[in-house]
């Protein structure tokens, strides 16, 4: 990872929520206001345990059925926050991107536009999906966003 990027990514205020019915999300921290979290690109994370050495994260958007950018989670269902570490923040901020750039792909791809730019982002999406996240301990596999923007993460 470049330290310009790291530098950038130490500045971005995303943070994990634990909420109260032990489900954990990932955010943009907009807001906190009148015991409401404002919220951008908000996503569910689950940990799957696949063996004694390896834990499986997956990525989900939030509200995905709502074209909603920002949502709301009420303090009352908070247990705990804090701000992810840069490894984290990069993996979600990939995340976040590839799925933009799928979307833009798709809208593009119904005006018509099929030839024109398919090549360009799919370069783009394999050049996203070749790129490990900057550990030595970690690495990103499986991207599959399908219709509910799934990321998965392998942790070693």
């Amino acid at each position: 990872m470049s330290a310009e990027l790291n530098n950038y990514l130490k500045t971005l205020p995303i943070y994990q929520f634990k909420l109260v019915d032990g489900s954990s999300i990932i955010g943009k921290l907009v807001d906190i206001e009148d015991d409401i979290v404002h919220l951008e690109e908000t996503h569910e994370v689950r940990y799957h345990e696949n063996s004694k050495q390896q834990v499986e994260l997956t990525m989900h958007k939030w509200m995905y059925l709502s074209d909603e950018k920002t949502t709301q989670v009420n303090l009352n269902h908070v247990i705990s926050y804090s701000e992810l570490n840069t490894t984290s923040k990069q993996f979600y901020s990939k995340s976040v991107l590839k799925a933009k750039i799928e979307a833009l792909k798709d809208d593009l791809m119904e005006d018509g536009n099929k030839s024109l730019f398919s090549d360009v982002f799919n370069s783009i999406i394999e050049g996203l999906d070749n790129q490990d996240s900057g550990s030595d301990n970690s690495s990103i596999s499986d991207w599959d966003f399908g219709d509910y923007n799934n990321d998965r993460w392998n942790i070693d």
